[in-house]
């Protein structure tokens, strides 16, 4: 893939096809928001197909599958950790808000579509909930009569409420496919507006202690990101061009790697066997080195 938004010839797919063979048949989850979404449908668009929206509008569900590689991103788009839908909600038309409803109402329908061929889960879960957050807690003090005011830190009860809901969202997760399913979580990626940043670090460094006291990894693309925007399509989200190839590159590896792929310090040690593997045992393969060093961040 190049930088450029055209699609990739059919000389180029045919050599994808060859080459990727670890990447054949897989199903990925982004459990995020609308970020990861653009990111996903960047993927299906450089190979001639399109992301199609849920019959709620892109912030229920999306689905993009790419028949070259009978490969699937399934889009459960999360509308923060709230659990409510306050009266000043800045989205009118989006009625629904909690966790809990959008799973009945919008995630469980589209249940089916998110099974791998291990008949029972995705291979690869990506979990998110920082920037509808990050609105959600600046807005909270019109509640009580108080101020908007995008460039203050967060206090210590918001803090605990987030990090509660987080780990209640992982809980659905691995009660509805098992524990031992590989996942991983994005590094908050930061508004255009640097003003209004500061709470945004506040979310994503308890989101990382989460994913630390659960075993989760991190996947570095929000901090990698951090001051290129120049790339970004609008205030908030990352454009096509080098920074979603980067994406695409930073989920293939971790794809490779729960489909028995190994690199070490760059160096390639083993390819993904064309056997079906022990995803969850592959992936712990370097699980414990890449979460002490993540958590050294």
């Amino acid at each position: 893939m190049t930088s450029q938004g055209t699609t990739v010839d059919q000389r180029e797919l045919d050599d994808l096809a060859s080459n990727l063979q670890w990447v054949h048949n897989r199903r990925i989850l982004l459990v995020s928001d609308s970020v990861d979404r653009y990111q996903s449908e960047y993927v299906c668009n450089r190979v001639g197909e399109v992301l199609v929206n849920g019959k709620r509008g892109k912030q229920s569900t999306a689905i993009c599958h790419i028949p070259l590689f009978n490969l699937t991103f399934i889009n459960w788009h999360v509308a923060s950790t709230s659990m409510t839908r306050p009266d000043w909600w800045w989205v009118e038309n989006m009625d629904i808000v909690p966790i809990e409803t959008r799973w009945e109402k919008f995630y469980l329908p589209t249940l089916n579509e998110t099974i791998g061929t291990n008949g029972h889960s995705p291979d690869l879960i990506m979990i998110h909930s920082s920037l509808w957050d990050h609105t959600f807690f600046v807005n909270a003090p019109q509640t009580a009569g108080g101020k908007v005011d995008f460039s203050r830190s967060l206090n210590w009860r918001e803090m605990r409420f987030y990090m509660m809901r987080f780990k209640y969202l992982v809980s659905l997760l691995r009660d509805l496919y098992g524990a031992d399913v590989p996942m991983l979580c994005r590094a908050t990626t930061y508004k255009k507006s640097l003003l209004s940043n500061l709470s945004i670090h506040d979310l994503d460094r308890a989101s990382r202690y989460v994913c630390h006291e659960l075993g989760i990894e991190v996947m570095e693309f929000g901090s990698i990101n951090q001051g290129f925007f120049q790339m970004y399509k609008d205030m908030v989200h990352v454009n096509r061009g080098p920074t979603s190839i980067l994406w695409a590159n930073m989920m293939f590896w971790y794809l490779f790697r729960v489909m028995g792929g190994v690199e070490v310090k760059g160096e390639l040690v083993k390819m993904p066997p064309e056997i079906e593997v022990n995803r969850s045992a592959e992936w712990n393969r370097c699980h414990t080195s890449f979460m002490n060093k993540l958590y050294d961040l």
